[in-house]
């Protein structure tokens, strides 16, 4: 059972329908029908001391993560580093290979 606090509505839809639940607003509501499921839920903490929560095994065809920070410039920044590692991500997919990095130009 996973209960989670403070999150924003669109948070909590995303989050609902990848673990294929539904939500409830009240303790009666709930049904087995009305349920999700994921294999595991880790809770990791970034460096920063963050918190966010991993979620493996679910049956959606996506992942959701939900970045938090205390201002908007801070969100922004994470958002946008997002972007640029899901790039580059999508281009490993697309044409995979070895990326040289750290000093391989030198070492030819």
């Amino acid at each position: 059972l996973l209960v989670a606090t403070d999150l924003t509505d669109d948070d909590a839809r995303s989050v609902s329908s990848q673990l294929g639940c539904v939500r409830c607003s009240h303790p009666g509501d709930i049904a087995e029908t009305k349920l999700g499921s994921a294999s595991t839920i880790e809770e990791r903490t970034l460096n920063g001391g963050r918190k966010y929560l991993l979620f493996r095994g679910v049956k959606g065809d996506a992942s959701t993560l939900i970045l938090r920070g205390t201002t908007e410039d801070e969100c922004d920044g994470r958002s946008s580093s997002l972007s640029t590692i899901e790039s580059y991500l999508s281009r490993i997919v697309d044409r995979p290979g070895l990326v040289a990095g750290g000093g391989a130009p030198e070492a030819e």
